[in-house]
């Protein structure tokens, strides 16, 4: 099996995550929107909350800490968090 392992992910691999979480998240809004702008505005508030919680926990002690992953949260999360410890990864 051909395993590869990538520096810096690819662009296109990237934006295919990052549209499909998008478009995840869109259709939720989507969604929640017909049942009024307070749930909706709660389903955005967790998205939110729920991607910062990933980016503190995860993304600070991933390999990818500053440079592009297959996310796209690596640059992110170095441009919000401090560098955290790899080895808890």
């Amino acid at each position: 099996m051909n395993n590869r392992v990538y520096d810096v992910f690819p662009w296109h691999l990237t934006m295919l995550c990052v549209a499909f979480s998008i478009v995840v998240y869109g259709i939720g809004a989507f969604l929640l929107g017909g049942f009024g702008i307070v749930p909706l505005g709660l389903y955005l508030l967790y998205c939110v909350w729920v991607e910062a919680r990933v980016l503190m926990l995860s993304c600070r002690d991933c390999v990818y800490y500053g440079k592009r992953c297959a996310f796209g949260k690596g640059m992110i999360c170095s441009w919000l968090f401090k560098r955290g410890d790899p080895d808890r990864f």
